[in-house]
């Protein structure tokens, strides 16, 4: 017989991409924005362009790490079914 999931367990992951989207979005603005005072003088489009872009590669990183993660608990698991 088998257990009943959660609605937090199923949804677990999400919140974990989620918070390194707002992370990623956060340091990538925050480094823009030194380098545009100390270097080059960037423009906003230039700032929103580069923040987006970190923003994105930051859930794809979180979203490899869980796919990583979900993929080695199941083949736990299917080794325990052999």
């Amino acid at each position: 017989m088998g257990r009943a999931r959660s609605h937090r367990s199923k949804y677990r992951h999400w919140r974990t991409i989620a918070f390194a989207g707002v992370f990623s979005f956060a340091a990538t603005l925050l480094a823009m924005e030194i380098l545009s005072a100390r270097a080059i003088s960037l423009t906003s489009p230039t700032i929103i362009v580069a923040t987006v872009a970190g923003s994105l590669f930051g859930v794809c990183i979180a979203g490899a790490v869980s796919g990583w993660h979900i993929r080695r608990k199941l083949a736990g698991q299917n080794q325990l079914l052999d």
